[in-house]
């Protein structure tokens, strides 16, 4: 490899790495991307690490051109914001719905799943 062609890939790799918003998921909620250092609370929901711009920023980013995720607006008021995530094609036992919400100034999100279909 040329000189030229290490830095640059070097540089993209720091600026990847070291920035405050990453694009990759490391984990999942039955396939809806977790930003890195989401940390589990209870049963799909998750206490996020990032202020909620950045988690915005990082789902804007995560599901970018995907005709599947539609996002929702819920709530916007004073201290207390919410987005929901709707996944348009669901399949059981993956996200149905996820909401990224602002409360007391902490960033949380809850994975709804899609139960499985019961059979008569």
């Amino acid at each position: 490899m040329h000189t030229k062609s290490i830095t640059v890939l070097l540089l993209f790799v720091l600026i990847t790495w070291f920035s405050p918003v990453q694009v990759l998921a490391d984990s999942t909620c039955h396939g809806f991307k977790l930003p890195r250092k989401a940390e589990q609370i209870e049963t799909n929901r998750y206490l996020l690490d990032m202020s909620f711009a950045q988690a915005q920023k990082f789902y804007r980013r995560a599901y970018a051109g995907n005709s599947k995720v539609k996002k929702i607006i819920a709530v916007t008021l004073p201290g207390v914001r919410a987005i929901h995530y709707m996944n348009l094609q669901p399949k059981a036992g993956k996200w149905e719905g996820s909401n990224l919400s602002l409360i007391k100034g902490k960033v949380y999100l809850f994975c709804f799943v899609k139960e499985e279909e019961k059979s008569n």
